[in-house]
């Protein structure tokens, strides 16, 4: 939640941190405050969005509540059999995901292909199915032939019907023996360089040999685009982004240091790399983020890490909270044997 907090109702309406209404917060020097927009103000905004236990440590939030909403949920698989409607505009949230090799299938016995579960609030199937219509009428030409396409709609009478069955038992991001990249991503970035995407999907698609996972978030949009930036102390990025995409790669028990470092010089070098390349003017959502992004101040953060910056110099001016991403770690460096030592 303190580095935003996205989910499947996050699209309709905002972000985790965008619903704290009041916090409990224990400062560096032992203090318990209230932190909300009358008090405290400073730390409420940074808390919101600015990065995980950095400018104190929170003990308890007041968050909003929402009315129930029925769920319409869309599950589409697509595979090859052979070596512009915007979604988001019509309501449509979700997650996907797609490879062109992979060690285990995507779906049936399928390691490459594209996979979704994308969902409508308080809809009906039958709008569901109008909204992607078009983009079917595209891609049933090659059903069965180039193509397997498989389209299937399921409606929820409410939101813990849907979440517990679809939402609630989706896989952790990250894992063991792998590293990750991401970008948030604009209408711009997708829709006025159609030749820079297809060459920026050719790059992060990776070789067969490299067994690259790609995780696309259709998770913003809606409501986030109706908060300023002085809303929160969030990356300013979301506020502009539609989507968020995670590129990852793995390696096995056996790998040697080399194995894994070759990796992750991959995935922050030339995979991530090849998506800021795309989307320059947007950045990184941080909780799933790469934790050696050598730009991670103006990615993770944006135009807003210099008001953080000050505010944590105010909050914890001995800097005792600490992440090696977090505003303010730059004071900070490991010695030989992995102590911080003041740079």
């Amino acid at each position: 939640m303190q580095g935003g907090g996205h989910g499947p109702a996050s699209r309709q309406f905002g972000l985790g941190t965008d619903q704290v209404l009041e916090a409990e917060v224990v400062t560096a020097d032992g203090k318990v405050i209230t932190a909300n927009p009358c008090s405290n103000t400073d730390i409420y905004w940074a808390i919101r969005g600015g990065g995980p236990g950095n400018y104190g440590v929170v003990t308890k939030t007041v968050i909003k509540a929402y009315p129930m909403v029925n769920v319409q949920a869309q599950h589409v698989a697509i595979a090859t059999l052979s070596a512009n409607t915007n979604l988001n505009d019509k309501g449509y949230a979700g997650y996907g995901q797609w490879s062109i090799n992979q060690p285990t299938p995507l779906f049936g016995t399928f390691t490459a292909g594209y996979v979704h579960g994308f969902y409508t609030f308080d809809k009906t199937v039958s709008y569901a199915q109008s909204t992607f219509a078009s983009t079917l009428q595209k891609l049933l030409p090659y059903n069965g032939t180039s193509l397997y396409i498989s389209v299937s709609y399921v409606s929820y009478p409410d939101y813990w019907s849907f979440y517990n069955t679809e939402s609630g038992v989706e896989p952790p991001v990250g894992s063991a023996n792998s590293a990750l990249g991401s970008r948030l991503f604009s209408r711009r970035a997708v829709q006025e360089d159609t030749a820079g995407l297809r060459s920026m999907l050719d790059v992060i698609a990776g070789t067969p040999d490299e067994y690259t996972a790609n995780n696309f978030e259709l998770v913003s949009g809606g409501a986030n685009f109706l908060k300023s930036d002085d809303y929160s102390g969030l990356n300013p990025a979301w506020r502009i982004s539609y989507f968020n995409h995670i590129v990852a790669r793995g390696w096995g028990p056996t790998a040697t240091q080399a194995d894994e470092d070759a990796v992750q010089h991959d995935i922050t070098y030339v995979k991530t790399a090849a998506m800021k390349e795309q989307a320059p003017e947007t950045g990184v959502y941080m909780n799933e983020g790469d934790r050696l992004d050598p730009d991670y101040e103006e990615d993770f953060y944006g135009e807003h890490y210099e008001r953080l910056s000050s505010i944590k110099a105010v909050v914890d001016p001995s800097g005792g909270f600490y992440c090696p991403t977090c505003v303010g770690s730059d004071q900070w460096k490991e010695d030989s044997t992995g102590r911080l030592c003041k740079a």
